[in-house]
């Protein structure tokens, strides 16, 4: 009913679990958790069509796989392009963030492990619309994403604020920042229902601006 929804709505907005939204809807848990994933799904609309202009940061983030509830079939393969240096990597998921100049704001799942040029073009490439500038650390996977854009790229160093030309990645850093102080209300997100979450946090950020 339009009241379910609406309540249902009150606890996303608050953040609250699916036992806590289950016990103020006065429903069973397997409810409340069909509707946060109807409603999860239908938010990757605003990833898909986000669109990134102007002075760019972008930086990736990793976190540990949570594979709950998973089945072995769909496990993620070791990949054969990492080396030795980041077989640690390779049990984490990693998530590159970008925002421009007018706050538009992109999160994305794009690999298991490292991060690659290949990752970045499929992901990034698609969402820019008349990019100038693209801010990132020194990872040279950016090197060659601003040149096939034709953007100027702007690099801060590791260990460093910011760069010879005052650029810094204060936001995209921001961003991750509150992305993982979101996530840590929940117990746990498995990995299949991430990117649903991920999609959750930016258009709360979205709808708040």
């Amino acid at each position: 009913t339009f009241g379910d929804w609406k309540l249902f709505f009150e606890c996303m907005s608050d953040g609250l679990s699916i036992r806590k939204t289950a016990a103020k809807m006065k429903v069973n848990k397997n409810t409340v958790f069909a509707m946060r994933h109807k409603v999860l799904n239908a938010l990757a609309v605003f990833r898909e069509n986000v669109k990134l202009s102007g002075n760019i940061e972008a930086d990736e983030v990793s976190m540990p796989i949570n594979f709950k509830g998973m089945k072995k079939e769909n496990m993620p393969r070791s990949s054969k392009k990492r080396k030795s240096a980041s077989k640690k990597l390779n049990h984490k998921v990693c998530i590159l963030g970008a925002i421009d100049e007018n706050d538009n704001q992109y999160l994305e799942i794009v690999d298991y492990g490292e991060i690659t040029s290949d990752d970045i073009e499929k992901s990034l490439g698609p969402k820019l619309s008349n990019a100038t500038h693209l801010i990132t650390d020194c990872r040279s996977s950016y090197e060659s994403f601003a040149k096939n854009h034709n953007l100027i790229l702007e690099q801060i160093k590791s260990k460093t604020y910011k760069n010879e030309n005052g650029y810094t990645l204060s936001e995209i850093n921001g961003l991750h920042s509150n992305f993982f102080n979101f996530l840590s209300k929940f117990r746990g997100v498995a990995i299949k229902h991430l990117q649903g979450y991920i999609d959750w946090f930016v258009y709360k950020k979205i709808i708040y601006l």
